[in-house]
């Protein structure tokens, strides 16, 4: 049954989220695959087709905490709730702090650490609905 519930992976289009994706399609779950970069969800969904499998994938700011909070919940709504959530998307400066600026401190700290807030916020709401969920959060110590 948990394979059936929706696993939301944000972060989904490179990397660690990218290998996150594929590898719960290989299980065989129903995965969202959220990011900013739209022609990298493209090639996700390239890579996952090729594999025999079938990602959605939704290009969102995940900044922009309205356009997080809709697309978690459309998501939800469409599937039968989220199962799994992995907080996966993340973004550093690569400076010293006495370097880094407040508009890059606040960018990272919106990526880093509020659209993780927020996302669980709203995938905790259905997965208390459904009595079921999993929760995955993913960070670097550079990253904060």
């Amino acid at each position: 049954m948990s394979e059936q519930r929706l696993a939301i992976v944000t972060g989904a289009a490179r990397g660690i989220g990218r290998a996150i994706v594929l590898e719960l399609l290989n299980q065989g779950r129903k995965v969202a695959g959220l990011d900013l970069n739209g022609e990298q969800l493209a090639e996700l969904e390239k890579v996952a087709a090729e594999a025999g499998h079938s990602v959605i994938t939704c290009q969102v700011d995940i900044t922009q905490t309205e356009k997080l909070t809709q697309t978690i919940q459309d998501l939800a709504e469409a599937h039968g709730g989220v199962g799994i959530l992995v907080n996966n998307a993340g973004i550093t400066r690569d400076r010293l702090m006495i370097q880094m600026d407040d508009e890059d401190f606040d960018k990272v700290i919106s990526v880093n650490l509020r659209a993780a807030f927020v996302a669980t916020r709203v995938a905790a709401r259905s997965m208390i609905r459904n009595k079921f969920g999993r929760m995955v959060h993913i960070s670097s110590v550079a990253g904060v």
